[in-house]
């Protein structure tokens, strides 16, 4: 399933109740995707049945499972006064019997057998339609959701017993670039690696589970090389630094694209004459142009840099507009933008 299917998914299985288990290669956003959903919901986007978003908080309780042991998860035993052995109620449960949200359980598959047997019984309801976690009862109100990678990614992986895949609906997540470009618009990733994506969409993800790699490139290492770009990088460790973020194959690339970007694209030029500044024919420049256009995106330059967008297509006008209210979400509201949007009826401000 690509992203926005997962995300239906996840919807789906909290509507009725049903645990959901993402399974998929490591640092494609399956933990994103979960986050995203309890975002949606508490702004009102996504609408769950029972639930009020302007009176209410949709909760997201993350259970990292490589990191506890079953007596996190069941808590330990004690006599009470009447000498009767009880368990803890470990800190990690609710208790608000009006509590709702979901209770992820992340690399689930990657845990102990023992942490994952604990794991048996909140993946299905009692007579009562009670789920409980050991001797602990959870609020009605808690969703189960669960994630791991799977055991041909070369990840730390346990196999699964059997009576426990059966209480989960599996999904296969995958990677879909343009939807990752879509998400990273949104959330402020670096233009000039939108653009290197777009014009170069096999670099979102070499992870080959059959090499050994030391580094390589998933959605996930291709925001930390954002991160590392933006801040800025010295020349002399760059290279090293993206060979330890996105392996050596996506470094070189990057490298190539970011030369051609620092090189051959002169956004003042463009701006000051945007109807007849020389286009260029390679595809690598157009793109890193839209990247540099966008850098210098506000109200008065974004209808010179719609002009010449235009002026080299419409895959590059809408990928220099999606940068733009990237870099700048007011020209949202610049009567350029208002114009181009009301003559592209399937444009979708994702940056908003």
């Amino acid at each position: 399933m690509k992203p926005q299917q997962v995300l239906k998914s996840i919807v789906q299985a909290i509507c009725i109740n049903r645990p959901l288990f993402i399974w998929g290669p490591p640092g494609i956003g399956k933990s994103q995707m979960v986050a995203q959903v309890v975002k949606a919901i508490n702004e009102g986007k996504i609408k769950i049945p029972g639930f009020d978003h302007k009176k209410e908080t949709f909760h997201l309780i993350v259970v990292p499972c490589t990191l506890i042991e079953p007596v996190d998860a069941l808590g330990l035993p004690y006599n009470n006064d009447k000498g009767i052995m009880k368990w803890s109620r470990p800190e990690l449960w609710p208790t608000d019997e009006n509590w709702k949200g979901i209770i992820f359980f992340d690399e689930l598959n990657s845990a102990i057998p023992a942490v994952q047997v604990a794991c048996y019984r909140p993946a299905e309801t009692d007579l009562n339609g009670d789920r409980w976690i050991g001797t602990h009862k959870l609020p009605r109100g808690a969703r189960i959701v669960a994630a791991g990678n799977r055991d041909t990614d070369r990840a730390v992986t346990h196999k699964q017993p059997t009576p426990l895949r059966s209480r989960y609906t599996r999904v296969d997540a995958e990677h879909d670039f343009k939807q990752w470009l879509e998400w990273a618009f949104a959330h402020g990733v670096a233009p000039v690696i939108c653009a290197w994506i777009a014009f170069n969409p096999e670099m979102l993800f070499t992870f080959q589970p059959k090499l050994d790699q030391p580094a390589y490139s998933v959605p996930r290492s291709v925001v930390a090389a954002s991160d590392y770009y933006r801040d800025g990088l010295d020349k002399d460790v760059e290279y090293d630094t993206y060979l330890g973020t996105v392996g050596e194959v996506a470094a070189v690339d990057l490298i190539s694209f970011l030369r051609i970007y620092e090189d051959k694209v002169d956004p003042v030029a463009i701006l000051a004459d945007p109807e007849n500044a020389p286009l260029p024919t390679e595809a690598g420049t157009k793109y890193a142009i839209c990247a540099g256009l966008a850098g210098r995106a506000d109200e008065d330059t974004f209808a010179a840099i719609v002009t010449y967008s235009e002026r080299m297509g419409e895959e590059f006008t809408y990928l220099a507009v999606n940068s733009a209210l990237s870099s700048n979400p007011d020209v949202a509201s610049t009567s350029a933008f208002i114009e181009w949007a009301s003559t592209h009826n399937d444009f979708q401000q994702v940056a908003a």
